[in-house]
């Protein structure tokens, strides 16, 4: 049994296309036919429907994109770019050089203090007999250098600029002042 065939202007209006626009998704291999100007129902329907289920989920036919997903794109960078307008002059956002600059003194700030500790650590351990002693006088030192830290960056805040980090300043965040840094007092040097 031979299924029935309709002319293109019949296919058109039912599919609410005009002619013109059917024979260009032929030519797009997107909708079938059977021979010259004629198109079966059913594949066609079928063919039509997965085509515009494609296009509703972002799947462009032939890699361009359709003027509507530019539209939408172009005003989504325009909010974006607005947003960070408007957060920049209200002194929330920094550049990436200034927070470069920050990092590094604060980097440097923390080797600075870190080379320090062994010379003044050496003579005071030295003398100690006790490992949990030992490791009190360490552990001392590093919560030192991370509580300059912690101030330099609490001021920073405060006055809305980079930290001047320089000599031997490195400190914790607030959150870790009363955090030991080290384990449990037990012994940390292996026994023999």
């Amino acid at each position: 049994m031979t299924m029935p065939n309709y002319p293109t202007a019949t296919m058109a209006k039912l599919l609410m296309l005009s002619p013109r626009r059917l024979q260009q998704l032929v030519a797009d291999g997107v909708i079938p036919k059977v021979q010259r100007g004629r198109y079966e129902l059913a594949p066609v329907v079928q063919a039509y429907i997965q085509y515009l289920r494609e296009r509703a989920i972002n799947i462009p036919e032939s890699g361009d994109e359709d003027a509507h997903a530019q539209r939408t794109r172009l005003l989504k960078q325009q909010a974006d770019k607005l947003e960070m307008e408007n957060e920049s002059s209200r002194g929330r956002l920094v550049t990436l050089g200034e927070m470069q600059g920050v990092w590094e003194k604060m980097i440097s700030a923390a080797k600075s203090r870190l080379l320090y500790a062994p010379v003044k650590l050496a003579p005071v351990v030295a003398v100690e007999d006790s490992a949990a002693i030992c490791k009190d006088l360490i552990a001392e030192q590093i919560n030192e250098a991370l509580d300059e830290l912690s101030r330099e960056l609490g001021e920073w805040s405060a006055d809305s600029g980079p930290p001047d980090v320089g000599g031997e300043g490195v400190e914790a965040t607030a959150e870790t002042d009363d955090q030991p840094v080290v384990g449990p007092d037990e012994e940390t040097v292996p026994r023999s």
